[in-house]
């Protein structure tokens, strides 16, 4: 069979493997009835591979990876009693086994859904996951309100979603961040399996290439953001700024160790300025192509990476930043004030 083709496939499989850990199993992968599994306790993936047609036994991952990356264009896999045989080099099978998620005990919640774009929502759980925040460490899929969200307890960015009656879905970071490129036309449900008096949520989600991502899902509460959310229309507080301009000038505040602080301003000239709130490096310059609507003597004071990782997202020359009252957080929308993607950011 085709050797890239198959590298790919454990290649993938693999990463929710552990390389040491006091289960072998756990740093094994299941090859043969046409598919590859991995297993990490909390997450099951399943990629089909036409051909592995001898019946399946467990691995080793990264002595298989280390048998595939000397094989030649085509390698010939066979299975033997206590072994796999990958060309011309032969692996010990283990003995112990998955213990999967049993479907037959499963139900769905919802229909499946149409799983949004990942990677403008990766920043923030990210984060928290740094953090060690892992009840937030999630990408929050609302379809109820249509809202896809992530948070790390200092920002909040949102993305659109088509509205369903479907329960809330939670996708830990370190998942989102496994499939993220290979979401297009990806499908995700809820599932949940009651067992006795316990209830376990499950998440599914069916890549485009038949692969299948089945996750325990977390059952922590995603933040209250309804509390920090609002609408343009509620408020008359806001800047524009050409996403260009502000981009040079953000890129110019986070040069330094202390890269964190910006503010903007507007001068007794009427100029919009912005000025690096740190005391190594000072910058400061002009926004020609502001149109300041707050109040004179306001200051607005952000984080400018957070700032960075928000507006590079963002589909239009210019941005917006809106703001109920001093001190609530700033909405960030594209130019045309939409808020189908926004993005709100705790004032510092």
């Amino acid at each position: 069979m085709n050797t890239k083709a198959l590298r790919e496939a454990v290649a993938f499989a693999s990463k929710i493997t552990v390389a040491k850990s006091y289960r072998p199993i756990l740093g094994c992968v299941k090859i043969g009835d046409e598919k590859i599994i991995a297993d990490d306790l909390e997450t099951t993936i399943t990629v089909p591979v036409p051909g592995l047609s001898f019946p399946a036994l467990y691995v080793n991952a990264e002595e298989l990876k280390k048998a595939l990356r000397v094989a030649g264009k085509d390698v010939v896999l066979k299975r033997e009693e206590e072994t796999l045989q990958v060309g011309s080099i032969s692996l010990r099978t283990g003995k112990e086994e998955f213990t999967t998620p049993d479907f037959s005990r499963m139900e769905a919640v919802g229909d499946p859904l149409i799983l949004p774009l990942l990677k403008p929502l990766l920043a923030p759980a990210k984060r928290a996951e740094s953090l060690d925040r892992l009840s937030i460490a999630t990408i929050f899929l609302d379809y109820r309100n249509g809202l896809a969200m992530s948070t790390d307890g200092a920002r909040l960015h949102c993305l659109p979603l088509q509205k369903s009656d479907s329960e809330p879905i939670r996708l830990d970071y370190k998942i989102a961040a496994l499939i993220c490129g290979r979401e297009e036309d990806a499908v995700v449900q809820a599932w949940k399996q009651t067992v006795g008096e316990v209830t376990d949520s499950w998440v599914k989600i069916n890549l485009k290439d038949g692969t299948t991502v089945l996750h325990r899902s977390g059952e922590q509460k995603f933040p209250n953001y309804q509390l920090v959310l609002f609408t343009p229309a509620r408020t008359d507080s806001s800047i524009r700024l050409h996403r260009a301009e502000l981009t040079s000038a953000l890129k110019a505040i986070t040069i330094g160790k202390d890269a964190s602080g910006c503010i903007l301003k507007r001068t007794e000239a009427g100029e919009v300025v912005y000025e690096k709130t740190a005391t190594e490096l000072y910058t400061k310059g002009n926004l020609s192509g502001a149109v300041w609507n707050f109040p004179a003597d306001a200051n607005i004071s952000f984080n400018a990476q957070y700032m960075l990782n928000i507006i590079e997202h963002m589909p239009t020359q210019d941005i917006v930043l809106w703001r109920n009252s001093e001190g609530s957080p700033y909405l960030i929308t594209d130019g045309n004030g939409s808020c189908e993607a926004f993005y709100a950011v705790l004032s510092r």
